[in-house]
């Protein structure tokens, strides 16, 4: 049974479809309209006089009427209610596997950026001059022109939002929805790494990957270097590609008495088959062992559908990228001579070297 408090102590109809009513709990007039579409609105007048309250509730009645015709939304939430809504589903994409790596992006844009900056703002009030507070903002905050990717990655981040918004009935009809500008400079790519450089990565990562000092370093380095290894030595791409990889997705391939190791993955350009270099047999073989306990040539026989790039605990990480920096940095590869920029765990499985099919 509903409480006492929610029961109307008195109700006093204005008009036929306007009417006012109190609750036993409170002195405070409400009312209760219907709109043009049939549905019925109700709302607090804000006052304890009877004769304020019913002209209160004609005008709220009014208001509310012309906003729905209009084409103006009559749930109003907040930039940041829908943004919160947005960045659970990408979470939720995320640990099902199903989402794209840049989604971990847009929860940072939207934790660090667009929800502290337009939370509290309703959709139909984000007006042009907002959006240019919010672009210098952002740079007060970064204290730097911010890059045209970058930029890019805000842009995507907001619309997202505005898409769901805009589903939801959220946005007025009768405007286009408000877009952030995308002008940033563009990056500098730091140039592909040379064959010295790759040999020093290698040598390097075997003895980096044996300290740390988390626990976590400890269990994400190894990782690391598999994955790194990987890339190298097989051009599959770094991201939904690589990370969707299965052991049963491995499988020997045999031509006269040349046997190769194939592997089926799937990405943005649709599913693929590619030949591994012997490199990448190896970092197979030490992730085979020591996340199952098995040989890669035993873990290819039982076609496991387990993921091949976690952390020994079974632990996925959403990101590498930030170790793959903190390798760049301690193995004095972060920077190219001349150049501002790093590397990017991307270019590594788009090296030329990298991208051969044939085997040792």
């Amino acid at each position: 049974m509903p409480s006492r408090q929610c029961q109307p102590a008195a109700t006093q109809r204005v008009s036929s479809e306007v009417s006012i009513f109190q609750r036993t709990s409170s002195s405070i007039w409400q009312c209760r309209f219907k709109l043009p579409n049939g549905q019925w609105h109700r709302l607090s007048t804000g006052s304890s006089d009877e004769a304020q309250a019913q002209l209160v509730a004609l005008k709220l009645a009014h208001q509310w009427a012309a906003r729905e015709q209009l084409g103006l939304p009559i749930r109003r939430p907040t930039f940041g209610t829908i943004a919160r809504e947005v960045r659970q589903e990408l979470e939720q994409s995320l640990a099902a596997y199903h989402g794209k790596v840049v989604y971990q992006d847009y929860i940072t844009v939207l934790d660090k950026y667009l929800i502290p900056f337009f939370g509290s703002h309703r959709f139909e009030d984000i007006t042009s001059e907002q959006l240019s507070e919010f672009d210098r903002w952002r740079e007060t905050q970064n204290r730097r022109t911010l890059s045209l990717s970058t930029m890019r990655t805000h842009a995507a981040a907001f619309n997202r939002v505005t898409d769901a918004a805009q589903m939801r009935g959220l946005l007025p009809a009768n405007r286009p929805s408000p877009t952030l500008s995308v002008s940033g400079e563009r990056g500098k790519i730091r140039p592909g790494f040379d064959r010295s450089e790759i040999d020093h990565l290698l040598e390097f990562a075997v003895s980096w990957v044996q300290v740390g000092r988390l626990a976590i370093e400890r269990e994400i380095r190894p990782l690391l270097r598999d994955y790194v290894e990987f890339l190298l030595f097989t051009g599959v791409r770094h991201g939904t590609e690589a990370r969707r990889l299965e052991w049963r997705h491995l499988q020997w391939h045999v031509e006269g008495e040349r046997r190769f190791l194939r592997i089926w993955v799937s990405g943005k350009t649709g599913p693929r088959h590619l030949i591994a270099k012997s490199g990448a047999v190896d970092a197979l073989d030490r992730l085979a062992r020591r996340n199952l306990g098995l040989s890669l040539e035993e873990a290819i026989d039982q076609r496991s559908p387990g993921k091949v790039f976690v952390c020994a605990s079974g632990y996925e990480p959403h990101d590498l990228r930030g170790s793959f920096r903190r390798l760049m940095r301690d193995s004095g590869l972060l920077k190219d001579t001349g150049v501002t920029c790093a590397p990017s765990m991307m270019m590594l499985s788009f090296m030329k070297t990298a991208r051969t099919t044939s085997t040792s």
